[in-house]
């Protein structure tokens, strides 16, 4: 992937949002990815893909790993706990 293309993660991840919402789920996919292989401590990123994989995609592995990367640093989303405690 070229520098350019994940260079902006704010409108990549506002893209991804907009694609979720077109039921584009597989791009959105990707852009939140983007977002992530620019600056992977994005904590939105991971919480949009979190809900992506649980919600759409069924990669609960996936799920997991997005969820806790987005609490690990303080995210802290209303639902979370219950989330969790759903995969653990």
């Amino acid at each position: 992937m070229r520098a350019t293309q994940c260079a902006y993660p704010r409108a990549n991840l506002d893209l991804g949002l907009v694609l979720v919402a077109q039921g584009k789920y597989n791009e959105a996919r990707e852009r939140f990815e983007r977002v992530l292989a620019f600056d992977d401590e994005n904590l939105t990123a991971h919480l949009a893909l979190g809900q992506l994989f649980r919600n759409v995609l069924d990669d609960q592995a996936r799920v997991l790993t997005h969820l806790e990367r987005y609490q690990a640093p303080g995210g802290d989303d209303p639902h979370l706990a219950e989330w969790l405690g759903e995969l653990r």
